[in-house]
């Protein structure tokens, strides 16, 4: 394999992996700056947020208590809760696992794999049902960014006169 190919993989998951960050930056970085393919790129992104989700999952359930005993992660805890709450709970409770993918897929900061999955945590939605909220989430997510990500590739290549 290609060491810079390797090198850019190894910065898609990083950037996947940052809370802030997930697949809006991963995927048009992936197209536009390191010109990968955009399916490569997709199923890379979309991959490793389909296990995020009930690794994270996990973790919550099994590392919350232990850390909620520290008052400056418990503050820290209960205000993200209480953020994602109110922005996703009335939708979770209408639309069950489809409000959680719409949250998940909502192209906002605060939103996405993350937050969903602490929101799944905290309403216990179980593995299963976020799993599912999860994958739709994601793949609809992955796809509007690796939409705008070719668009965007497209529209700059023709401005600098590449196409």
């Amino acid at each position: 394999m290609n060491p810079m190919l390797l090198d850019q993989i190894l910065v898609l998951v990083f950037l996947n992996l940052l809370p802030i960050a997930e697949l809006r930056l991963s995927i048009p970085v992936g197209i536009i700056i390191f010109q990968l393919p955009w399916e490569l790129v997709f199923l890379l992104s979309f991959g490793i947020h389909i296990i995020l989700g009930p690794v994270l999952y996990f973790l919550l359930e099994k590392l919350t208590g232990f850390f909620l005993r520290f008052a400056w992660i418990k503050r820290f805890y209960d205000a993200r809760v209480a953020s994602a709450q109110r922005r996703a709970k009335p939708y979770v409770d209408k639309y069950g696992i489809f409000g959680l993918s719409i949250f998940i897929f909502t192209p906002f900061p605060g939103s996405g794999t993350y937050s969903g999955t602490l929101i799944a945590h905290v309403l216990n939605f179980g593995y299963k049902r976020l799993f599912i909220a999860n994958t739709i989430g994601s793949f609809f997510n992955a796809l509007l960014w690796t939409f705008l990500a070719l668009t965007g590739a497209v529209a700059v290549s023709s401005l600098a006169g590449f196409a």
